[in-house]
């Protein structure tokens, strides 16, 4: 049937090329757009025929196609046929035909094995790439290697400091604030090298800890991979002691003993991943600004709030008192308050509210003060720690 409506087809165009019509209303009424946008066809042709077939025509072509042929002023037919175009327009229609049907169902069928195929493969990664972090036990996945994690490290601070050289504005070695943060920072790295947390800290065996002061009204402290601490004297102008000293760069080890910059990286990668999935799979956009506030931004206080729980214990092991925790915090409050940081809705912070971290830590006093106690923190058991470090790396404290 389709086979012989094509042959009839070709005939019509035959007919109008080779007897034209003879009025310019019939040629107009043949190509009338209105006429072709009424039905909204992919093609159109004209066909002679006696006006005693017109009817078995219409007749034949409504029980094939649904749609009679239109009767012309000058005894020609328009016969509307839906032949498929370019454009990949097929007869039944993708709105309840049976290649809409099936071209669904077959789409349908991909997503779900690309979500189950990824849903198996994340699975497996997962596992494979758990690790538990000293000191808080929490579980997460990491899949950047500890030596890329180092080679960004190093090159982050040697920036940082080649920088504040040529700015002036490093402070050198044998400056009173380089070495108290050096003393202070020594005894910390220690501590949390040695294993104790339990959990995964083979990443923590050699480091080459660094740390350095940069003159600068800021206040603020910093940590990359590998040990590399900075700490600005806007903020050591705060600190009146060298255990809220000790708190500050606890709180920046804790970064390094949980290995944040490199969870941070991990989740960075996948969530891309899965951004480019969902647009070319299931053409699904997914902007990156709400990502930010609904995953980054409480993943960012997550992390700095484990920071600070490490971070106290790890200063309650190194003999400091871990009480000193929250003098700081009150102290970064009030510039805060000052500044008018505070006006920051909390979701929208990278850091926790101030009084939340406050809160925190005094629910973990008791047990920092029972890790000082064990670590045998009286002034003899000082005394020998200081003697053997000191004597490990070539200085006095």
């Amino acid at each position: 049937m389709r086979r012989r409506f094509l042959q009839t087809a070709i005939r019509g165009i035959k007919s109008v090329l080779t007897n034209p019509p003879t009025t310019e209303a019939s040629a107009r009424s043949i190509l009338s757009p209105t006429s072709i946008s009424t039905a909204t066809p992919r093609a159109f042709t004209a066909v002679n025929r006696t006006n005693s077939s017109q009817q078995q025509l219409q007749q034949r072509y409504r029980a094939s196609w649904g749609r009679p042929p239109r009767n012309n002023d000058d005894g020609r037919v328009i016969i509307f046929t839906n032949k498929p175009g370019r454009d990949g327009y097929t007869r039944f229609g993708s709105q309840g035909g049976r290649g809409g049907t099936n071209h669904r169902q077959r789409t349908t069928r991909r997503q779900l094995a690309t979500l189950a195929f990824l849903g198996t493969g994340g699975t497996v990664v997962y596992i494979s790439s758990r690790q538990q972090i000293p000191y808080t036990g929490r579980i997460h996945a990491i899949l950047v290697d500890p030596e890329t994690e180092l080679s960004l490290g190093k090159h982050t601070f040697s920036e940082v400091i080649n920088q504040a050289k040529m700015k002036g504005r490093l402070l050198p070695p044998q400056h009173p604030a380089t070495q108290a943060v050096r003393r202070v920072g020594i005894r910390i790295a220690s501590i949390a090298s040695d294993g104790a947390g339990g959990g995964y800290h083979s990443h923590m065996q050699g480091l080459d800890w660094e740390f350095a002061v940069i003159h600068s009204p800021e206040v603020n402290a910093f940590v990359v991979p590998g040990g590399k601490v900075v700490v600005y004297t806007g903020l050591l102008r705060l600190l009146t002691t060298e255990d809220e000293l000790a708190a500050v760069i606890a709180h920046e080890a804790g970064h390094v003993v949980a290995r944040h910059v490199a969870e941070r990286l991990t989740q960075g990668s996948v969530v891309e991943l899965l951004r480019c999935i969902a647009y070319y799979a299931f053409g699904i956009p997914i902007p990156s600004g709400p990502l930010t506030a609904v995953f980054f931004l409480p993943n960012s206080r997550k992390a700095e709030t484990e920071a600070d729980v490490i971070g106290l214990q790890l200063a309650a092991r190194a003999c400091y008192d871990p009480a000193a925790a929250a003098v700081v915090f009150k102290k970064l409050g009030e510039e805060e308050e000052k500044h008018g940081a505070s006006a920051i809705p909390k979701m929208l912070r990278t850091h926790p509210v101030t009084r939340d971290r406050i809160k925190k830590i005094n629910e973990m006093l008791p047990k920092a003060q029972l890790l000082k106690e064990a670590a045998g923190c009286n002034v003899g058991m000082l005394d020998a720690f200081e003697r053997q470090v000191g004597s490990t790396i070539g200085g006095g404290w």
